[in-house]
């Protein structure tokens, strides 16, 4: 594994357990705040998975401790990148990631409310790619 650096990835892989933790978010998204409030909340992840993978050492990456090689990326920091009309107030998600050791893939590991701890549920580094 590799420390995020500056420069884009080649490919961006998503875990099952990433996919699965958007589907529950957005489906909780569209119960709260109906069809356009999962629309914004989809706009706002796409955004931060364009950013990370144009950027994975980008501001607002943090290194998750007690989760080996791990990084952490609150959806907050792409806020901005989304128009206006679109924008979610107070993003709750953070997206979690491992680079493979080149640092050209960016492998997606979960999708996790902020309130959660991570490293419970974050595979360990072997297990994700």
């Amino acid at each position: 594994m590799t420390r995020p650096g500056r420069g884009g990835v080649a490919r961006v892989v998503r875990s099952a357990d990433f996919v699965a933790d958007l589907r529950t978010t957005l489906g909780i998204s569209e119960e709260n705040w109906g069809r356009d409030g999962r629309v914004r909340y989809a706009l706002l992840i796409e955004r931060a998975l364009v950013d990370l993978a144009g950027d994975p050492g980008r501001t607002g990456v943090r290194e998750v401790p007690g989760a080996a090689d791990a990084f952490g990326y609150h959806l907050r920091h792409s806020r901005n990148g989304v128009p206006a009309g679109q924008r979610v107030g107070r993003p709750r998600h953070a997206v979690f990631f491992r680079l493979d050791d080149r640092g050209t893939v960016l492998h997606l590991l979960r999708l996790l409310h902020d309130r959660m701890l991570p490293d419970p549920w974050l595979p360990p580094p072997d297990d994700a790619l």
